[in-house]
């Protein structure tokens, strides 16, 4: 594939725990290639680790 062909990816994290954050931080360097637009984990902890590595976040969900 063409990189100038590259489409833009939203994304949703399910799960904000250690690995969670890992791909969270790996979504960050990748901020011209993918977007990290929602996160859902039933600890309020997690969900706020994660908008720390990534501020940009539109909206977070606590299930349970």
């Amino acid at each position: 594939m063409d990189p100038k062909e590259r489409t833009h990816v939203r994304v949703g994290l399910i799960g904000a725990g250690k690995m969670g954050q890992h791909h969270a931080r790996a979504m960050s360097v990748l901020a011209d290639r993918c977007s990290l637009v929602a996160v859902v984990d039933p600890s309020e902890e997690a969900r706020a680790k994660v908008l720390e590595i990534c501020p940009s976040i539109l909206g977070t969900l606590a299930l349970a």
